[in-house]
């Protein structure tokens, strides 16, 4: 088995040796596409003097220009050209990459060119947007990013995509609105879903709203519908007072480390310490308008039901319990797990205005 891993490494290694050899063999022949980008680019840039530069040097064997090369009839132009005129290499001058590279290599590909042997240079984003008062210039520049893109073109080799394996498990960070439905379109895919959740309750900011707009349903109902749903799935598993506190790895196989703290009491105890419990806190609940016990819920109804100690603001003090002296302690514990993708969903917090905005900390609150 050993000799049998080395022998198929040769294998592939002198595949991959041969058919770079045959790419260095075959004629390069180029086909440049310019892109009006319907009116971003040719507003600015003269893209019929960009075609008619480029269609004179080394290799080129057509270049073209469209008002829309991502439209149906613009990768159609391309198609043909590789089908009919033997294009094997192809440079597209459009908008960024990050909006019609994948388009692009979908293209070459349905036309029976390896995707890898188009090359994608970014005219809006690079010159026609941040030229627009030197259109002479601005074609120039066209000229020469798109004639680098042509030298680019010349050593383009085929390349096959890597497939790896994935761990069928998402982790999802964030326990509010998004969160929660995040993990139950996942489950419902048949993935394991981890949701975690740095408070000790579910629901985030929903929680404290009285209506959702524009359908004006109570916030609260719809909130505790989806955690029901939620909960109920078997294969969603649910940590709040957790945090991620490490990540390594790559898409398909992270692993991560989280650190959950303790709820400090139980279903029979805390109702007892709630009532002996002293120390106040501002309640982030309801905007630090009005003051809450260290030991609390965030609201009535909420889920889990069962009350958290507040680690961050209790001052360690003892709590007089029927004549004894309670101590609570976070027993924290960290565990490992592996998961294919992390979904962060850590929400948002409302605008706080600076002071003296619309008499912001000036005004008395009545």
């Amino acid at each position: 088995m050993y000799f049998q891993f080395w022998i198929d490494i040769f294998i592939k290694a002198q595949s991959k040796e041969k058919t770079e050899q045959e790419n260095q063999d075959e004629e390069i022949r180029i086909g440049v596409y310019t892109c009006y980008c319907g009116g971003n680019i040719s507003d600015v840039v003269q893209c019929e003097k960009v075609a008619k530069a480029l269609g004179s040097m080394d290799n080129v064997v057509v270049s073209r220009t469209d008002m829309s090369m991502c439209s149906n009839a613009g990768q159609a132009l391309i198609e043909k050209d590789i089908k009919e005129k033997g294009v094997n290499r192809v440079v597209v001058g459009a908008c960024a990459p990050s909006l019609h590279e994948q388009t692009f290599r979908g293209t070459v590909s349905r036309a029976g060119l390896n995707p890898y042997f188009y090359h994608h240079v970014g005219l809006r984003e690079q010159d026609s947007w941040v030229h627009h008062n030197d259109h002479d210039a601005a074609t120039e520049k066209a000229i020469r990013l798109m004639s680098s893109g042509l030298a680019k073109a010349r050593y383009l080799s085929a390349l096959d995509p890597i497939m790896l394996d994935a761990e069928k498990h998402a982790l999802i960070i964030g326990g509010g609105i998004a969160g929660l439905r995040t993990a139950l379109d996942v489950a419902r895919r048949g993935l394991h879903a981890t949701l975690i959740e740095k408070s000790p309750f579910l629901g985030g900011r929903v929680a404290q709203l009285e209506k959702v707009f524009p359908t004006g349903q109570n916030a609260r109902d719809n909130l505790h519908a989806l955690i029901k749903k939620v909960v109920a799935h078997p294969n969603i598993t649910i940590f709040t007072q957790a945090e991620l506190v490490a990540v390594k790895g790559y898409i398909g196989d992270f692993q991560v480390q989280i650190t959950q703290q303790s709820r400090g009491v139980n279903d029979e105890n805390a109702e007892a310490i709630m009532t002996a419990c002293s120390q106040e806190v501002p309640d982030e609940f309801n905007y630090g308008l009005t003051y809450r016990k260290i030991i609390y819920r965030a609201y009535p109804g909420c889920f889990p039901n069962t009350p958290a100690v507040d680690w961050e603001n209790y001052n360690g003090e003892p709590i007089n319990l029927d004549g004894k002296s309670v101590v609570l302690k976070d027993q924290s514990k960290s565990f490992d797990l592996m998961v294919g993708a992390i979904v962060v969903a850590t929400g948002f917090n409302p605008y706080e205005p600076r002071r003296g905005e619309y008499g912001y900390g000036l005004c008395p609150i009545r």
